[in-house]
């Protein structure tokens, strides 16, 4: 894991936020957080039907 994932890592349980928002699947390896990304064609298909 790269030195700012740590920093992501600290902050994180300092504010007690359990979710990340992340394409580094080296976060699933943290029991603690839940790493949640959307697939690219999910995006894609949220931007042709004007969703936000």
């Amino acid at each position: 894991m790269k030195p700012s994932d740590a920093v992501h890592l600290v902050t994180m349980e300092k504010e007690g936020v359990t979710n990340i928002a992340s394409e580094n699947s080296e976060f699933d390896n943290v029991s603690e957080i839940k790493r949640i990304w959307l697939a690219q064609k999910d995006l894609s298909r949220k931007a042709k039907s004007g969703a936000q």
